[in-house]
C-alpha cells in the first residue's frame, strides 16, 4: 500500500473518530424535507443553483486546498514543498521535483510513437502487443546527428589499397584464370 493511500486511510478514520455519529448538513435525516419551506414539493426558489455563487471564497478555498495538497504531498514524499512544481499534464494533481528538460541525446521512438509497444498483429489476446524492437520497450532512441551519420568512424589514418603487382610467370597466371590455387613453394630458411 502506498504511503499516501495509508494517510488517506488513516485520515478517514480520525475524521470518523472524532463525530462518529454526526449527520453531515448535506444529508436530510429521515422524516425532514429536502426543501427549505419543509414540504416534499419543489418551489421555484428552492433550486440548488439559486443561492449566490461566492466565486473569492472558491478561489480562496481552492488555494488552501491546493497549499495543504501540496505540503501533504511533500511530507509523504520527503522533499521540500519549495522544490515541488505542479504538473502540467495533469493540472497539479502532481507534481514534478523540478522542471524537466527535453533531452538533446534523445528522441521519441517514431515505430511505436513513444509508447514502448506495438501491435503485433496477433489474434491471441495475450500477446496482442508486444515490446518494440526498435526501443526496447523505452520510447526512445537515440538521437543520429546528421553530421555524423555521414562521416565514417576511422581507426587511424587510412590509405587506398595499393593493387599487388603480378611477379607470377605467365603459365602460373593462366592456371588461376582457369580457378586454380597455386601456392608457391616452402623455401626453409637456414
Amino acid at each position: 500500500m502506498s504511503k499516501v493511500t495509508e494517510a488517506a486511510k488513516r485520515e478517514a478514520a480520525k475524521a470518523e473518530a472524532e463525530n462518529p455519529d454526526e449527520p453531515t448538513t448535506d444529508e436530510p435525516t429521515p422524516g425532514e424535507s429536502i426543501y427549505p419551506d419543509g414540504d416534499d414539493e419543489p418551489d421555484e426558489g428552492d433550486a440548488p443553483g439559486d443561492e449566490p455563487v461566492n466565486a473569492e471564497a472558491q478561489l480562496r478555498g481552492y488555494v488552501k486546498e491546493m497549499e495543504r495538497h501540496t505540503d501533504e504531498w511533500a511530507r509523504l514524499s520527503g522533499v521540500d514543498p519549495q522544490t515541488l512544481e505542479a504538473c502540467p499534464t495533469c493540472s497539479g494533481a502532481g507534481f514534478l521535483d523540478k522542471p524537466l528538460r527535453v533531452s538533446e541525446h534523445h528522441q521519441m521512438c517514431d515505430e511505436c510513437n513513444g509508447y514502448g509497444i506495438v501491435i503485433s498483429g496477433s489474434l491471441n489476446p495475450n500477446s496482442s502487443t508486444t515490446q518494440c524492437t526498435k526501443c526496447s520497450g523505452y520510447g526512445h532512441v537515440p538521437k543520429v546527428l546528421e553530421a555524423a551519420a555521414a562521416t565514417p568512424i576511422t581507426n587511424g589514418v587510412t590509405v587506398a589499397p595499393v593493387a599487388p603487382v603480378p611477379n607470377d610467370p605467365p603459365e602460373v597466371a593462366a592456371l588461376r584464370a582457369q580457378g586454380y590455387t597455386i601456392v608457391p613453394p616452402f623455401v626453409p630458411s637456414v
